[in-house]
C-alpha cells in the first residue's frame, strides 16, 4: 500500500469477511506519507491473520519491492496478490482454493470485475482455449489477466521473484516467468 488511507480499510474489510478463514494478509507499506500504515496496524490489533510491514529504507520503492518482502514474510501454501484499491467477493479465498485443490494444480485464475465510483463495469471475458494455457499465449499476449485473478502455490511462487526494477509491465513479467 501507498498513500491509500482513504481505501485501505475497506479492502482490509473484504479479506476480513471471508468465507474461507484460515488466511494470513501481508501488507507492505511503501513509504506512505498518510495514516494508510496506522490503519493496516489498527487491523493487525483486532485480527493477528493481518501483518503490517514497512519497506525499509535500502529496498526499492515500489509494489515490486514490497511484493517481495511480503512474500518473504508469509508462510501459507498458497499466495494471492492483492493491491490496496482491491476487494474480495466474500468467497474469493474459498473458491479459489477449491478449485487449485481438486485440479491439482500449480496456480488457478478467477474472472475479475473492475469498478469504479461509477459502478461496476462489465467483467473481462477470459478465451478459454481447448489445450489450457500456455506461456506462448500469454507471452504472444493471446491471452492475459489482471495481478489479483491469480492463486498459485507457494513454491511455484518462492521460485520466482517480482523485479524491482521494472516500472510498468512487472506483472507481464512475472507471470511470464511464472507460466516458463
Amino acid at each position: 500500500t501507498y498513500n491509500r488511507a482513504h481505501l485501505i480499510g475497506e479492502t482490509l474489510d473484504s479479506v476480513l469477511a471471508q468465507t474461507y478463514t484460515n488466511w494470513e494478509c501481508i501488507v507492505v507499506d511503501d513509504g506512505s506519507f498518510d495514516s494508510s500504515y496506522s490503519i493496516v496496524k489498527k487491523f493487525c490489533e483486532k485480527d493477528k491473520r493481518f501483518k503490517a510491514f514497512q519497506r525499509p529504507g535500502n529496498s526499492i520503492k515500489g509494489a515490486n519491492s514490497c511484493r517481495n518482502i511480503g512474500f518473504d514474510q508469509s508462510t501459507g501454501d498458497y499466495v494471492i496478490w492483492f493491491d490496496s484499491d482491491d476487494l474480495m467477493t466474500p468467497d474469493h479465498l474459498e473458491v479459489k482454493l477449491e478449485e487449485i485443490q481438486k485440479a491439482q494444480a500449480d496456480f488457478v485464475i478467477a474472472q475479475t470485475q473492475n469498478f469504479s465510483e461509477n459502478g461496476f463495469e462489465a467483467p473481462y471475458v477470459y478465451e478459454q482455449k481447448p489445450y489450457g494455457i500456455t506461456a506462448e499465449d500469454f507471452i504472444l499476449r493471446r491471452i492475459h489477466w489482471y495481478t489479483y485473478d491469480v492463486m498459485l502455490k507457494r513454491n511455484v511462487a518462492g521460485r520466482i521473484r517480482w523485479n524491482e526494477n521494472l516500472q510498468s509491465w512487472q506483472d507481464y513479467n512475472y507471470f511470464c516467468k511464472m507460466l516458463l
